[in-house]
């Protein structure tokens, strides 16, 4: 069993420089890091080579789903990932212990849970949560979300304190069997950046039964950004896309109630 590990840089070759977590992983046995480098930077490729990872060039600016699928693609293709292999997501910005992620396969194995994340904090002092699991959401949670600066759909990760099953969680860090990625045909790439998450969470429950198990015990960082709360930014423009492209895939996300 290998771990395949998805890191995909949009200029972030500071960030990923930084993180000798992430170096240490790449050195582990039965660990392959894949570098997507999404905009072409010269010092990240050689970071990546110098480090044990493997390093792939976008040959256009693509969304988040579309390199993650294309990082899938190369394991799958160039570096024999196979069925019973696992998949993760990890952002630039999440710092993670290798002995955590390797933790949450050995969980996945033990639970046969094909879909799995866990308890992510914005600070390095793991003083304040990361709303990283959440409900589905409806416009209504959304509206709230940007007229009131409030998460309504986010669960009380403070009540959980055991592995629980979540609807959805960030794209910060997920954890996939390498067969239902395969099974769920990856992202879909009709998000740019932004939702495709939820989307991706919803297919696997909706389609597979494969909800996201969540693992409060285990814990690392996101040191993330609001971008898309900047109002006329470019980000604010894939953000509300996107809004619009999850809604109108079914009649109960129209009228923005939950399932």
């Amino acid at each position: 069993m290998t771990l395949f590990v998805s890191v995909v840089s949009h200029g972030h070759e500071v960030l990923i420089s930084q993180n000798k977590q992430l170096q240490a992983l790449a050195a582990r046995e039965g660990v392959e890091v894949v570098i997507r480098d999404n905009l072409g930077c010269t010092e990240l490729r050689n970071l990546a080579l110098g480090c044990s990872m493997h390093y792939l060039a976008a040959p256009s600016p693509m969304g988040f789903g579309a390199n993650n699928n294309a990082v899938f693609e190369f394991c799958r293709s160039k570096l024999g990932m196979q069925p019973g292999d696992y998949f993760c997501l990890h952002n630039p910005d999440l710092v993670i212990a290798p002995d955590v992620l390797l933790k949450t396969v050995n969980a996945a194995e033990q639970r046969a849970a094909r879909l799995l994340t866990i308890n992510l904090y914005q600070d390095r002092e793991l003083t304040r949560p990361d709303f990283n699991i959440k409900r589905f959401p409806s416009l209504m949670d959304f509206a709230r979300g940007f007229l009131l600066g409030s998460n309504p759909a986010a669960y009380d990760k403070a009540s959980i304190g055991k592995p629980a099953l979540v609807d959805w969680a960030s794209g910060a860090f997920l954890l996939f069997k390498a067969e239902l990625y395969q099974q769920l045909h990856g992202f879909d790439e009709r998000f740019f950046m932004y939702l495709e998450d939820v989307d991706i969470c919803r297919r696997a429950r909706d389609q597979f039964g494969e909800p996201v198990l969540y693992l409060p015990q285990l814990k690392a960082v996101h040191l993330c950004r609001q971008a898309n709360k900047r109002l006329f930014s470019r980000h604010f423009y894939w953000f509300m896309v996107s809004m619009v492209k999850y809604f109108l895939r079914s009649g109960s996300r129209k009228l923005g109630l939950r399932t």
